[in-house]
This record gives structure tokens, sequence and C-alpha cells, in this order.
């Protein structure tokens, strides 16, 4: 499949996606990246889509941004290894209460990025098999 095949059939799950997951989802594309943004409710839910539905099964990244008074947007890069398809889910959490349930149980490998976003924006992760901090000690020195 040729990439620009793959990025529209891409297109047109995520499209599916969105509706399924509904009120709050949104699909586009984000300099030339497919994207789905989603409520911080929904947020596990649009990750195990992406997995078991979308194929992508490749778990690269996660990261945030701080918005400033917005919260923080949280970004997680999935990959499909069969074929070119890179989707970006996206959700928000506020500054005040920075929670999501973790993404561990679907992609394994977040639990490391979950423990550095948790250290260097202070996002919690509801069920994280293994909070610990990952680089700073427990207590300032």
């Amino acid at each position: 499949m040729r990439a620009c095949d793959a990025s529209h059939r891409l297109t047109r799950l995520t499209d599916q996606v969105a509706a399924r997951l509904g009120a709050g989802a949104i699909s586009g594309v984000s300099n030339g990246t497919v994207t789905v943004d989603v409520p911080p409710q929904r947020w596990t839910e649009a990750l195990r889509i992406a997995r078991h539905e979308l194929a992508c099964d490749l778990f690269d990244w996660l990261s945030a941004v701080d918005e400033l008074a917005d919260g923080f947007a949280i970004v997680a890069h999935v990959h499909t290894l069969a074929g070119p398809c890179h989707l970006l889910l996206r959700t928000r959490v506020p500054r005040a209460a920075p929670r999501l349930p973790t993404a561990v149980s679907v992609y394994p490998e977040a639990a490391r990025h979950e423990r550095e976003m948790t250290e260097m924006f202070g996002v919690a992760f509801d069920g994280h098999p293994g909070p610990s901090p990952l680089l700073l000690p427990d207590t300032p020195e």
C-alpha cells in the first residue's frame, strides 16, 4: 500500500473513531499527521481503538505541552508497523487537576513515558503499576 493510500485509509478510520467516541472527539490532520483529539475520559478507549482497530501496534512516545491557563496537552504518537501510518492521539487535562488513566494496560511501553510526565509536568496517571520517580529523587537533597 502506498503511503498516500495508507494516509487516506487512516484518515477515514480516524473519522469513524472520532464519531464513535462521541462529543468532543475530533479528527484531522496536523502537519501531515493524522490526529484524533479526545476528551480525557475517553483517553484509554481511544488508545485501545488505535491499537486494536487501527493496528497502531507501535507506541513511539508520549509527551505533554504546557498550554499555560488551558492546562496540559497530552500527546501520544503511535504507528502501524505494517505500513507508513502515524497517528497522534491528543487530549487536554486541566492545570488544577492534571490526571489521566494510565495507558500501560494498552501499551506497556507507556510506563516510562508516564513516569517522566509525572515528574516533568505533574500529570498523574491513575492506575500506573509503578509510579515511582524515574529521574528525580523522592526527596530533595
